[in-house]
């Protein structure tokens, strides 16, 4: 697992808003085929640049949750998404959320 300090996260967030890897972001966005009021989780969601679209399309009565072992991506991912209700944010990995957190309609794991 990589560690991220403050600005290594800042590094990242500038390097997840390249062209490539929107393009990459909005293929899986459309891929997933969210519907408003689904509940979706981003693993390792990192700054929530995902995580934020996923909210938007889940609606205000969906639930979009964002997990990562870094708390200075999750910093960043929590400000991204503030002006969101929907959208929340997690610290810890796939393995620590565990099981009895509810379903989901849609999960996303991606790494650029």
């Amino acid at each position: 697992m990589v560690d991220f300090n403050v600005s290594e996260a800042q590094s990242s967030d500038l390097a997840y808003q390249s062209p490539e890897v929107v393009k990459q972001r909005l293929r899986t966005l459309h891929a997933m085929a969210i519907n408003a009021g689904d509940r979706v989780i981003n693993i390792g969601c990192g700054t929530g640049l995902s995580l934020r679209e996923i909210a938007i399309a889940v609606g205000p009565k969906g639930k979009a949750i964002g997990l990562d072992p870094s708390q200075d991506m999750l910093d960043i991912a929590a400000k991204r998404g503030s002006d969101l209700p929907q959208a929340s944010v997690q610290i810890g990995t796939l393995e620590t959320f565990g099981s009895t957190s509810g379903t989901y309609n849609a999960a996303s794991l991606v790494q650029p």
